[in-house]
C-alpha cells in the first residue's frame, strides 16, 4: 500500500518553548456531516514563533486504505512539541477539512520564524505536472477528477507566500501515481513529486525534500513508520545543534542504509546557506567544506551517488559500492553491496548481508559480522546483531 507523505512546506526558525493551551475548532465533513475536532494550540505571546500543520490521511473511502499516515504524524508532532512548535494535528480529512486548516496555518504562519507542514496519505500528479493531495472522501477515477476531489499542493506554497515566514521547509515522502491502481502493494512503496514548473519561492529562504529521486518510489517500511519519518523524527531530536543542511544530508543517510540504498531522499535549496538551522535564522561560526565534486557530474558516471562526507562520496556502479575522492578519483573499489558514508575516519559497508566499518584507506577496520550499523558519533557507532542493539568503539569492542 502506498503511502503518501507529503511534509509540504516546513517554514521554520526560531521559536522558545510555550505553554499550550488546546481550543478545539469544528469542522463539517462534506460526506456524512460528522464534527471533527481539530486541536489547535492557543496563540500564547512568546519570545520566537513555531508553527506547524500536520495532516494524515489513511482511512479512504473511495481509494486503497493506508496504514502508516497517522502513525508517522504522531512521530513528528511529539519531536515537534518537543522542539517547542505549536502543533495542529488534522487526520482523516475531507477537501473542505484540509482548505479550512490551511487557510488558517496560512493566518498562524504569518511573520513566523518557522512554519512547517506536513501530510501523509495519498498524493497524485496529474498531466500537467501538478500535485494534489487526496482527501478521505475523494473518489479520482479520471485525470479530471483529480483537481475537482483533491487539494492542489501548490495552496500551501501560496500561503506561506502570503504568511513569509523567515525560513520554509517543503519536505514530501508521498506516491503521484494512482492510487487506484492495484498492480503494486501500497504497503511496500510509495513514489516522489514535485511541484513541477511551478514557482515555489516564498521570498524567504526554503528548502524542498523528497523521500526519493524523481521518478523513484519512496518505501513504506516494514513497522509503523516510514524509513523517511523515522529518519525526520531523528534528525528532529538533534536539531538544535546541527545545521539544516546537514541533518538533511544525515536524513539522506539513514534512509539509504534503512532501504539497501533503494531510496535516495534529495532536496531543493532556496536562500539556504550551510549554517541555517532549523529554527534559528541566524549564522552559525561554521563554514562550508569547499569541494570540487557535483552530483551531477558523477551520475554522468556512475550509477547512484551518495552524500559528500570527509572527502569522500560512496558512488554505485554495476551494483556494487565504492568511493571517489573530492577529485572524482576512485578510492576505495566497487566491492560492497551496500555503504554509509564516512564518520570520523570510519564509513560501514556491508558485503553478503553483513555491515562492518573501513577506514580512508579501505582496510577493514571492523569485521563484517552484523545485521545493521550506524556511523561514528563521539567515538561510538550503534550496532544490531542477533535482534541485540548495542555500542562499539572504533577497535570494535
Amino acid at each position: 500500500m502506498k503511502k503518501i507523505i507529503f511534509i509540504i512546506a516546513i517554514s521554520l526558525i526560531s521559536l522558545t518553548a510555550c505553554d499550550k493551551a488546546k481550543e478545539k475548532t469544528d469542522y463539517q465533513s462534506n460526506d456524512n456531516n460528522r464534527k471533527k475536532d481539530i486541536i489547535i494550540e492557543s496563540k500564547q505571546k512568546i519570545n520566537s514563533k513555531r508553527v506547524a500543520l500536520l495532516i494524515a490521511n489513511e482511512d479512504y473511502k473511495n481509494q486503497n486504505k493506508l496504514r502508516n499516515p497517522i502513525n508517522d504524524l504522531t512521530l513528528i508532532k511529539t519531536k515537534l512539541q518537543n522542539l517547542g512548535y505549536v502543533v495542529t494535528p488534522l487526520t482523516d480529512s475531507t477537501k473542505k477539512e484540509m482548505f479550512r486548516a490551511i487557510e488558517k496555518f496560512g493566518k498562524d504562519a504569518k511573520n513566523a520564524d518557522s512554519a512547517i507542514f506536513y501530510y501523509s496519505g495519498h498524493g497524485v500528479q496529474d498531466k500537467a505536472r501538478r500535485n494534489f493531495l487526496i482527501p478521505v472522501n475523494a473518489k479520482i477515477t479520471s485525470n479530471a477528477d483529480i483537481e475537482s476531489d483533491s487539494v492542489d499542493a501548490y495552496k500551501v506554497i501560496e500561503a506561506l507566500r502570503e504568511a513569509k515566514p523567515r525560513l520554509s521547509l517543503v519536505l514530501f515522502d508521498a506516491c503521484r501515481n494512482n492510487p487506484n491502481d492495484n498492480t503494486q502493494s501500497y504497503y511496500q512503496s510509495r513514489g516522489s513529486s514535485t511541484f513541477g514548473n511551478k514557482d515555489y519561492d516564498t521570498g524567504n529562504k526554503l528548502l524542498i525534500s523528497y523521500a526519493t529521486q524523481n521518478g523513484y518510489v519512496a518505501l513504506d517500511g516494514q513497522g509503523k513508520n516510514s524509513p523517511y519519518a523515522l529518519a525526520l523524527a531523528n534528525q528532529l531530536e538533534q536539531a538544535e545543534n546541527k545545521s539544516l543542511l546537514v541533518m538533511f544530508d544525515e536524513i539522506t543517510e539513514d534512509v539509504m542504509r534503512a532501504t539497501n540504498n533503494e531510496q535516495n531522499p534529495t532536496r531543493v535549496n532556496k536562500n539556504v546557506k550551510v549554517k541555517n538551522k532549523l529554527f534559528s535564522s541566524h549564522e552559525e561560526n561554521r563554514k562550508s567544506p569547499i569541494v570540487n565534486i557535483t552530483k551531477k557530474g558523477l551520475l554522468n558516471r556512475f550509477d547512484k551517488v551518495g552524500t559528500f562526507s570527509e572527502g569522500f562520496t560512496a558512488v554505485q556502479k554495476n551494483g556494487k559500492w565504492g568511493f571517489v575522492d573530492k577529485t572524482e578519483k576512485v578510492i576505495i573499489p566497487f566491492q560492497y553491496d551496500y555503504v554509509a558514508r564516512f564518520k570520523e575516519g570510519l564509513a560501514g559497508v556491508n558485503k553478503d548481508g553483513k555491515w562492518g566499518y573501513i577506514n580512508q584507506q579501505g582496510e577493514i577496520v571492523i569485521p563484517l559480522q552484523y545485521d545493521n550499523a550506524w556511523w561514528f558519533e563521539n567515538g561510538k557507532a550503534k550496532v544490531e546483531k542477533g535482534g541485540e542493539v548495542f555500542y562499539l568503539n572504533k577497535q570494535g569492542k
